[in-house]
């Protein structure tokens, strides 16, 4: 059953109608409210359902149709929809997909066009964490991340599958009245020999050797990724995808991107770079450092805060919310105050208990020091191999893993000779093993 089809002013009779009789308790809304002319809120869900009832003469059922699509229908019609932003996790096994999202359907997968991803990881039975090693350039957290993590992880089975193999791979089935879309090609010149679509993504290996899959919206994939699994993961393997609902504004910029006309030559990069929107973006790039003066209040860290976005997305928005938490890592706020001295901005000596009781110091690094490790770190990452950093990653993971599950000092281990032995306290762990970072750049905004 879709939406019922009732106007504008059957909405309003429905708002009249709730304000005279109230909402049963089973049909109060904890996601979305519509937002009323005289500021009342109401649940999107019931006053379609009301409409439906004043208009056809039918009972009130609000059984037909999810609160998204309610949300979207009185949105097209002009009314203001309020809500709560809060996150979710998608959990895909080779048995079930699962979501912390109540409106969820694995039946209605075209409702991914209305979320936007934060994160990703794959989880192995064994307990395994592995997350997307970016290829230089790639757009983090996008649609497209589950998938090429998929190929990333299982990047070897897939090449051996046979052309006819791959050809029938599916992919993606939005509903089931729609059919499979299905194939796993070589290039973007092959998949539209199949497709006569741009929605497709392209993993790359091996220099110039690509995988092209149909891609689209955050949950396009997920067949894909179910397949996968099933074909190639162990009992308890899953893959974890967290995820927001659209704000307005990127509803906006994606029908914004959407009716712009791509060549087959651009469609095969997530997005072609257009230049900036603000024209500091250029000069920051160029000059690596902007002076903003002006008094208390007027604008220098809202603006600074849009240069960050601005740059970060690629020029895609240039506003700091939309920014992912990943995204968020790259930049760094500092203020200048009077007892903000080099030791708090470079490095310094800070004081320490130790051991044994007594006072003591040690050489701390400060915000700056910090902020250009993670971006040192970062580039040196982005000159080894995939396979290098995931080796390197996990080894880390590994390493940190084993020194938080023992008591230093207590826990005992055995030598291949029985020796016993303790390892003892170490107060440089993170020192000796830091995690990796993705910075790719130091953004270096000076406020007056």
């Amino acid at each position: 059953m879709a939406i019922p089809k009732v106007s504008r002013e059957d909405i309003l009779k429905a708002i009249e109608f709730i304000d005279e009789n109230g909402v049963p308790h089973h049909n109060q809304s904890m996601r979305y409210f519509l937002l009323g002319e005289n500021g009342k809120f109401y649940p999107p869900k019931y006053v379609i359902a009301v409409a439906n009832h004043l208009a056809n003469e039918v009972a009130i059922d609000t059984s037909g149709y999810n609160a998204i699509e309610a949300k979207n229908y009185l949105k097209n019609k002009g009314f203001t929809i309020t809500g709560n932003q809060e996150k979710y996790e998608l959990t895909i096994t080779a048995e079930q997909v699962t979501s912390t999202d109540e409106c969820f359907d694995k039946d209605s997968l075209g409702l991914g066009d209305n979320f936007v991803p934060l994160g990703v990881y794959f989880q192995g039975a064994n307990g395994q964490t592995i997350k997307r090693n970016y290829a230089k350039g790639e757009r983090r957290n996008s649609n497209q991340t589950m998938p090429k993590l998929a190929f990333q992880i299982y990047e070897k089975q897939i090449r051996a599958l046979s052309v006819e193999e791959k050809e029938n791979f599916p992919v993606c089935q939005y509903s089931p009245d729609s059919g499979v879309i299905r194939g796993i090609f070589s290039s973007a010149e092959e998949y539209r020999k199949y497709h006569n679509s741009i929605e497709y993504l392209t993993y790359s290996y091996d220099n110039d050797r690509k995988f092209v899959i149909y891609s689209w919206n955050i949950f396009s994939t997920i067949v894909f990724i179910q397949e996968c699994l099933k074909r190639f993961g162990e009992p308890g393997d899953r893959f974890v995808l967290t995820y927001r609902e659209k704000q307005d504004k990127e509803e906006k910029v994606s029908e914004q991107n959407s009716t712009e006309t791509l060549s087959p030559q651009q469609s095969e990069k997530e997005r072609v770079f257009n230049g900036y929107r603000n024209p500091y973006s250029d000069k920051l790039i160029e000059s690596k450092n902007i002076i903003f003066r002006g008094a208390p209040g007027t604008g220098k860290t809202y603006l600074a805060r849009e240069i960050a976005a601005d740059i970060i997305s690629d020029g895609y928005f240039d506003d700091f919310s939309m920014l992912t938490d990943e995204q968020k890592e790259q930049v760094e706020f500092v203020q200048f105050h009077p007892s903000y001295d080099y030791s708090d901005f470079v490095e310094g000596l800070r004081p320490k208990i130790n051991a044994d009781g007594s006072m003591g110091f040690e050489l701390k690094d400060g915000i700056f020091k910090r902020f250009v490790e993670r971006a040192r770190k970062n580039y040196e990452n982005s000159q080894k191999s995939q396979e290098t950093v995931e080796k390197e990653t996990s080894a880390q993971e590994r390493i940190a893993d084993f020194f938080s599950s023992i008591e230093f000092g207590e826990t005992t281990f055995e030598t291949i000779n029985k020796n016993a032995f303790t390892v003892p306290f170490l107060t440089l762990v993170r020192d000796f093993f830091p995690m990796c970072a993705t910075i790719p750049w130091i953004l270096n905004l000076v406020p007056t």
